[in-house]
């Protein structure tokens, strides 16, 4: 599986590149170059698979076995999933009236991005220990601490920065850099510079 810029200016990359790509270098979202189809018997079986199960046949039709083999992506997002606290990691409750609610709150910080973020955790800890590479992650604010437990909970080729300011004021670097981007900064850095910026 090849994935493409969506302004279509960028050369396409596997997923290891769209990985630690974030942007393409033409300033797009890295895409699938195809979308699967999935015919109606293959829906009809995934219909009673668990929600780890269906991540693992959902991944493995965009994550090429070359570059993560079958059973070691099975291994990863069962790692990704072992710290939720219900089993089958989103729980469908059947409440009064017919109504149902899918519970995504199951995860580290109790959000629905820990679905997402353990994944990816898992994904670049195994690239990184593959290749025999560190990475840095910095954050740009400092109340972002859970967000980054969903995704490098126990991540050990990353080195984690202290914060850069303690107490209840915010130093200037923060400051500037919550002015900046009013959301969230995770700048990726590696020995070759910088991987990416969201």
């Amino acid at each position: 599986m090849r994935y493409v810029s969506t302004r279509g200016e960028a050369r396409s990359v596997d997923f290891e590149g769209a990985l630690f790509s974030g942007y393409a270098p033409d300033g797009g979202l890295f895409m699938p170059q195809e979308i699967p189809t999935l015919d109606y018997n293959t829906l009809r079986t995934w219909s009673a698979f668990s929600y780890p199960e269906l991540v693992k046949e959902l991944s493995s039709l965009f994550i090429s076995s070359e570059l993560i083999p079958r059973k070691e992506l099975n291994d990863l997002i069962d790692n990704a999933f072992r710290r939720f606290r219900h089993k089958n990691v989103v729980h469908l409750a059947r409440l009064k009236n017919g109504l149902n609610c899918l519970e995504l709150w199951h995860g580290v910080t109790y959000a629905f991005k820990d679905l997402s973020l353990s994944c990816t955790g898992q994904f670049l800890q195994y690239f990184l220990k593959k290749r025999k590479k560190h990475i840095t992650i910095l954050v740009g604010r400092l109340q972002l601490n859970r967000w980054m437990q969903a995704m490098y909970s126990e991540f050990t080729p990353v080195q984690r920065l202290p914060k850069l300011c303690k107490g209840p004021f915010v130093c200037p670097l923060h400051s500037a850099i919550s002015y900046i981007y009013s959301s969230l900064l995770l700048v990726l850095m590696s020995g070759t510079g910088l991987i990416t910026n969201m």
